[in-house]
């Protein structure tokens, strides 16, 4: 590498994206917008205020609620069977998977050994502060688990007991009561009906996101995809269809060279403007190491695909297109992935690491889980580098 050559293709680059005043301006207003979002957050980052607002919000309320069962019966079944359809694809009989934003969990463990009368513990969790958007889910569960105790015919179905999610003791009498009634009517009914114990919970791994916390994020990530999946991508393909790619390409300079300089701008630029969001909405989250390194990765991962991109199409608009194209089938993916349950495949793409990373990181709740996101994409953002270069020596400067 020659650094007369690097800093010459730099100075290039740099002057190139000065004369675009589109990008200057872009930039420009998601500081202003992250300094409106500051100003007008009297509880920035979460707080019982912030997390208990929203949940009627756009992005608030619980996605999911997850039945994690250690018994497996015909009560369980029963339940599985019985999933209204307003909340199909909503309530998933699987362990807890913790960490997760916006998800309830109903939590079903034995207490005594078969045998005699069975005890279970029931424990419903919720986000913390937000146990009320647990109800609907709630009303179900003691729904159809007295329609199952009492059996019921499914004909009254559609006149269930009214709910009362709100007073366990209320849940807790009705089933004894109806353990009374079965044992009038058969005293070996004694082990058919278990000994129930209910507790509330607040989950410290399942938060509600934030709206604010949220367009935070997305301005975050559309800085990085801003300069790597648009800008760089537009201005190769400019520089190709006007003859200066193919210039550099009969100079001194190596395919390496032309890369490394791209790389040393752009995603750069990205990660510079990530940072300054960040400090104006709170510049004490910069002491931590996690936000850097998360950074460094989507950064990485951005200028790999964005140089794919460059090399795949040929002029400007196609470029746009293509960006375009690459944003809406990622995003098409993972909201069907995650709205089917549908396991393994979200993780191939950088766009469910890094949103995940970014809100540990702003929240200062980093686990295991989020170095996970870290080193998937890190491995992700080699490959997409890998590929871009590849291409790039191939046919990218043609």
């Amino acid at each position: 590498m020659r650094w007369r050559i690097l800093k010459a293709l730099f100075a290039k680059e740099v002057g190139r994206y000065v004369a675009n005043r589109g990008g200057i301006a872009l930039a420009a207003l998601l500081v202003v917008a992250t300094i409106l979002l500051s100003v007008f957050n009297p509880n920035p980052l979460g707080g019982t205020a912030s997390t208990s607002s929203s949940g009627g919000g756009l992005v608030g309320g619980l996605h999911h609620c997850v039945i994690d069962s250690a018994i497996r019966s015909p009560w369980i079944d029963h339940l599985r069977a019985n999933i209204p359809p307003e909340l199909a694809g909503q309530i998933l009989f699987r362990r807890e998977d913790r960490g997760n934003i916006g998800v309830g969990v109903i939590r079903i463990r034995p207490r005594s050994e078969p045998g005699d009368r069975p005890e279970v513990l029931v424990q419903l969790i919720a986000p913390e502060g937000n146990a009320a958007l647990l109800a609907p889910y709630e009303a179900w569960f003691w729904r159809e688990s007295r329609r199952f105790f009492l059996n019921l015919p499914p004909a009254n179905a559609d006149n269930p007991t009214p709910a009362t999610a709100d007073d366990l003791w209320m849940v807790n009498a009705a089933f004894e009561q109806i353990y009374q009634d079965a044992v009038q009517q058969d005293s070996r009914n004694t082990t058919r009906v278990p000994v129930l114990q209910f507790e509330r919970a607040d989950s410290k791994t399942s938060k509600l996101l934030d709206p604010r916390l949220a367009i935070l994020m997305s301005m975050i990530v559309f800085s990085f995809y801003f300069t790597s999946v648009y800008l760089l991508p537009a201005f190769t393909c400019e520089e190709r269809e006007r003859g200066v790619l193919l210039a550099q390409a009969l100079s001194p300079a190596s395919p390496l060279e032309m890369l490394l300089a791209k790389a040393m701008f752009y995603p750069v630029l990205g990660f510079g403007l990530a940072v300054l969001l960040v400090s104006i909405y709170r510049v004490s989250l910069l002491s931590q190491p996690f936000i850097w390194l998360a950074f460094a990765a989507i950064s990485l991962g951005f200028l790999g695909v964005g140089l794919t991109i460059a090399c795949l199409v040929k002029t400007p608009r196609g470029a746009s297109m293509g960006a375009m194209l690459y944003t809406i089938t990622v995003a098409l993916l993972i909201l069907i992935c995650q709205q089917n349950n549908i396991p393994l495949l979200p993780y191939m793409f950088l766009e469910y690491h890094g949103p995940k990373m970014i809100h540990a990181a702003i929240n200062a709740e980093v686990t295991r889980m989020e170095w996970f996101h870290l080193w998937a994409t890190m491995i992700l953002a080699l490959i997409w580098c890998w590929i871009a270069i590849r291409t790039f020596q191939r046919q990218g400067w043609q």
